[in-house]
């Protein structure tokens, strides 16, 4: 083989690689709906940490049950608390069609001036229309939104 057609087989293979890497990857519709699902977990935890009522309600169908409630409880402690951290952890995310089962953990801490923080965690199990946009349905177990921190077992 020539010295150019050995140069230009080089060139091409080159060129078909930088071709190959430059192109996004195609996700499937599976992989659309899972990071559909985490950005609402992430983005309900960023809300509530930022005290942004309506943007937490936003996440949720109007259909949950105790839609009212939540909100009077979440401006309760968003009133009530002067700093709070939230951290949840997704265990795993269970698909049946367009729904979305999300079983985690949470650990919160709330605290107010000049008083030790509150420390709770709980479990809990989202049920998730993975749509667009997503939106929870049902909360089974500790809704880390609606928790009410009690100020008797302050530490």
């Amino acid at each position: 083989m020539s010295l150019i057609a050995r140069l230009w087989s080089v060139g091409l293979t080159l060129s078909l690689i930088v071709v190959a890497c430059a192109s996004a990857p195609t996700l499937s519709e599976d992989a659309k709906a899972v990071q559909r699902v985490d950005a609402l977990i992430v983005s309900l935890a960023d809300a509530y940490r930022g005290r942004a009522v309506d943007r937490l309600m936003a996440g949720f169908a109007p259909s949950v049950s105790g839609n009212e409630q939540l909100r009077h409880t979440a401006e309760g402690v968003f009133a009530r608390f002067d700093q709070i951290e939230l951290t949840i952890v997704v265990d795993r995310m269970h698909f049946e069609g367009n729904t979305a089962t999300v079983f985690l953990h949470w650990d919160g801490r709330w605290r107010s001036d000049e008083k030790d923080p509150l420390l709770r965690q709980g479990t809990a199990r989202f049920v998730v229309a993975a749509g667009s946009p997503a939106m929870i349905t049902e909360v089974i177990g500790e809704n880390p939104f609606g928790t009410v921190p009690d100020a008797s077992a302050q530490s």
